[in-house]
């Protein structure tokens, strides 16, 4: 079983310091299981991603792997505001279309498609964030981009896996990342949920 898994830094694994973050925690996990050994965990996660970068990229990277499952946690970037411009990263309209694009282009490689929502932010340390004085990312973007999510995945029939009260203000590294601690609660959420849809 191959399982791909699109996203930004969160999928990357940035700030766990212990295991590379849930991806590689969950590749891990199906690699030291003999009886799973057959599920493969790719991860393509890409710092910064918007579904936008995404898009352009989701079939040179899902071709050669030929995946049976294909994971997208994507949008928290998405949600992010410029301050100076007065304008979100993604109008929520265009988000809409990027996440219904993406659905398009992965059925073309499989039925088994799941959609991770979005964890929530410290707003002391993310508005702005240290390292981009222009970038803020607030909970009520958080919350109205990761509407659009589950709104769009029960409308296409794809599967969406909530994270909105998994990762605590404590689990988060930097007040947006989430640090090992966090890195493991959405990975056994997300094994969980894999395994109860049968997906691995």
């Amino acid at each position: 079983m191959h399982v791909l898994i699109f996203g930004d830094s969160l999928v990357r694994g940035h700030k766990d310091l212990e295991k590379g973050g849930w991806v590689t925690r969950l590749r891990i996990h199906y690699f030291n299981n003999p009886t799973e050994r057959d599920t493969s965990i790719f991860e393509s996660g890409i710092s910064g991603d918007s579904t936008q970068e995404l898009l352009e990229r989701f079939d040179g990277e899902s071709k050669p792997r030929h995946p049976e499952v294909i994971v997208f946690s994507i949008g928290t970037n998405d949600a992010s505001f410029i301050k100076s411009e007065d304008k979100m990263i993604t109008t929520q309209d265009t988000f809409k279309k990027n996440l219904e694009k993406l659905i398009e282009l992965a059925m073309e490689y499989t039925k088994k498609i799941v959609f991770v929502g979005l964890t929530r932010a410290d707003e002391s340390k993310t508005t702005p964030v240290p390292w981009y004085e222009d970038l803020h990312y607030t909970n009520s973007k958080l919350d109205e981009y990761d509407r659009i999510i589950r709104d769009v995945a029960n409308k296409e029939g794809v599967a969406y896996i909530d994270l909105s009260e998994v990762v605590d203000i404590d689990d988060l590294a930097d007040g947006l990342h989430p640090n090992a601690n966090g890195h493991q609660k959405i990975f056994e959420k997300v094994k969980a949920e894999l395994e109860t849809l049968g997906y691995v």
